[in-house]
Order: structure tokens, then sequence, then C-alpha cells
């Protein structure tokens, strides 16, 4: 059980690493972005059709590049977490089984919390230093 607990924590610590480096909220501001101007086009009621259209097309692009990005993004911060899954699918290390016991759940949870909590104040810290 402590190995269980070993490889799910330094999954998750690898997950919050990566969420705390990689663009993850600016992807998703991007594609609420050309969500906006899409949305944008079509309440406008002035000018020609074939310019709105062409309007559309464009920021219909703009939305599928975004969602595309944004999507990359987050299943790079997830894959740590699948990879230790798939992991114990393929070498049934017991990582499935242990996460329906509700001890580990919250020893998982309490480490996780303090971990995020502790390093969002010493980043703050180290970053003020400089």
């Amino acid at each position: 059980m402590t190995t269980v607990l070993i490889i799910l924590v330094a999954a998750i610590v690898a997950v919050l690493e990566l969420a705390r480096r990689l663009p993850l909220l600016p992807a998703f501001r991007r594609m609420a972005r050309a969500s906006r101007v899409s949305a944008k086009i079509w309440r406008y009621s002035g000018g020609l059709e074939v310019r709105k259209e062409r309007a559309v097309q464009s920021a219909a692009r703009r939305l599928l590049v975004a969602s595309i990005v944004a999507l990359g993004v987050l299943i790079a911060v997830a894959s740590p977490l699948v990879l230790v899954l798939l992991a114990d699918v393929a070498f049934e290390l017991g990582i499935l089984g242990a996460l329906t016991d509700w001890s580990l759940r919250l020893t998982l949870l309490m480490i996780s919390v303090t971990y995020g909590i502790a390093r969002t104040f010493v980043g703050r810290r180290l970053y003020k230093r400089r």
C-alpha cells in the first residue's frame, strides 16, 4: 500500500508541476476569447452576409485551433497520471484497486492539497526575493 501511495503522489506532483509550468489557463482563455468573437460576429446585424460568413469561418478556424491547442495542453498535463494508470493495467501494480480504499484516498487528498498550498507559498516567496 505504501508503494502505491508513493507512486500516486509522484504522479500527482508531476501533474501539479506540469499544470504550473505549461500554459493551461492561457490556452483556455484563448479558446474563450475566440468563442466570444464568434458570438459577437453572429450577433452583428449590419454589413453584407458574404463578409459575415467569411468572418464566421475565420472565427471558427481560430476557435478550432484554440480548442485543439487547449486539448493538447490538457492531455500533456494529465499524462503522468494516465501513464501510471496504464502501467497499472499492464503490470498489475494494484493502483486501481487501491484507489477504492477511502483511507488511501483521504491520505492522497491531504498530501496533494498540502503540496499544492506549500508549493504556492514557497513559489511566491522565491519570486519575491529575485
